[in-house]
């Protein structure tokens, strides 16, 4: 399969560049009762390795965003962090995905830090396309997330970045990887970006199908 894209470089006009952006815990990982507090915690989900080698075929670009506010609150050591990190890198390479093609971006602060990279603000979707050089303007960029404020982050990117430049909102998609979590919480069933109520673009119900998704969508534009 194509890559998009030139490494390192921003991409000539009309070429685009893809970027999967993917929420860790609760996506890659099964959520933890009392946080993810180490890497006795990580519990891969079902489908992780393949949905990787999915990913390493598109020759796509992969950022892991990650709220992780144990960290500023104690819960969570740095080196502890790092190991659980190193774990999702590992095992994205084993998978196929080049190491110059995957990074991972943490927030470590609480909302009470009112800091500008906390999901569902775009920070880390800015860092992770700093990252790789990226052009906005020839981006096309997809999010998988457990949680709507996970998607409201690129859509808070999309509205403050590329919708200025006159990007169309159709570069940006947002997949909402539904565990059915709603069914035993108070969580929110819908995203909020600005004073709207909107959903997501795509639904599924577990991350290989959602990866796949995207794969069936990017196949469409070869």
């Amino acid at each position: 399969m194509r890559h998009y894209g030139n490494s390192g470089n921003e991409s000539a006009p009309g070429d685009a560049e893809v970027l999967v952006l993917l929420d860790r815990d609760g996506v890659l990982c099964k959520n933890m009762p009392a946080g993810m507090h180490g890497l006795a915690n990580f519990k891969p989900v079902p489908g992780l390795h393949r949905a990787m080698q999915k990913l390493g075929k598109m020759g796509v670009r992969v950022g892991i965003i990650t709220n992780q506010p144990d960290v500023s609150r104690g819960l969570l050591s740095v080196a502890e962090l790092a190991r659980v990190n190193k774990k999702v890198i590992d095992e994205a390479i084993a998978a196929g995905i080049r190491r110059s093609d995957f990074t991972v971006k943490v927030c470590p602060h609480t909302v009470e830090d009112r800091c500008s990279c906390r999901k569902p603000k775009a920070g880390l979707v800015e860092q992770v396309v700093g990252h790789f050089r990226l052009n906005p303007r020839s981006l096309k960029v997809y999010i998988v997330g457990d949680k709507f404020t996970d998607l409201e982050a690129l859509e808070n990117y999309y509205h403050e970045t590329l919708k200025p430049l006159g990007i169309s909102r159709d570069r940006i998609v947002t997949v909402f990887l539904n565990w059915r979590y709603g069914e035993q919480s108070e969580e929110r069933t819908y995203m909020i970006v600005g004073n709207r109520k909107i959903s997501q673009d795509i639904e599924a119900r577990s991350l290989y199908s959602a990866v796949d998704s995207i794969a069936k969508r990017e196949e469409c534009r070869l």
